[in-house]
């Protein structure tokens, strides 16, 4: 637009009144100058406010990133944790029945030393001392028996047929040697031997491989 255009445009605004030429010379430029400050600040701010959203919708995805990322993180802490807890009850298991075989073992060997030396002694009163030894031993192995059992119940969920089949075959051969054994658990000791003997060896091997394989 040419400055008569603007001057003639300015004029018909203010009522067809002649204005002074320094009105022109001097307002307008500034009124332009100022035109064009608003203009750039309002682009400027218009720019910013797109590249601020811009920002942050990429830290809201960031963000989102992050809480997928400790969600999984905590899915496969608390895999983690279960599996460990599973391995630990699993071993206290089969620690516990090759405990309570182990002293089973013994306490064979101690009711056959007791009645081999309650057998050898020559007075009632050597007798009667290894023959309580029997007797306590005798209830001692009793007792392993049925910490075996509860160990084989505790460790239903986690132990499988083969090894609750090395518990129920060491209860069932225990009573069946004293049942066959015409001179009782006295009669029975190679057989009972015997049984814990392979009993403790099936044991360990299956805890090996069990807690080998768990534990990968």
């Amino acid at each position: 637009m040419s400055y008569q255009e603007i001057r003639q445009l300015v004029e018909e605004l203010v009522g067809n009144r002649m204005l002074p030429t320094w009105f022109f010379v001097v307002v307008l430029p500034v009124a332009n100058l100022l035109m064009a400050a608003l203009a750039a600040l309002a682009s400027s701010y218009f720019t910013t406010r797109i590249v601020l959203r811009g920002r942050a919708a990429e830290i809201e995805a960031i963000l989102s990133e992050i809480r997928r990322t400790e969600l999984v993180k905590a899915a496969v802490s608390n895999d983690l944790w279960l599996k460990q807890k599973r391995w630990d009850l699993r071993r206290d298991v089969y620690t516990r029945l090759l405990e309570a075989v182990d002293g089973l073992d013994q306490c064979v060997h101690l009711m056959a030393g007791a009645h081999a030396a309650a057998q050898a002694a020559h007075d009632i009163a050597g007798r009667d001392y290894h023959s309580e030894r029997y007797d306590v031993a005798r209830g001692d192995a009793k007792e392993h028996l049925t910490r075996a059992r509860r160990a084989q119940a505790l460790g239903g969920v986690f132990l499988d047929k083969e090894a609750r089949g090395i518990v129920d075959a060491l209860s069932d051969g225990w009573n069946e040697g004293l049942k066959n054994s015409k001179q009782g658990v006295v009669g029975a000791f190679p057989t009972l031997q015997n049984l814990i003997r392979q009993s403790q060896d099936k044991l360990t091997l299956k805890a090996r491989q069990d807690l080998m394989e768990a534990g990968e």
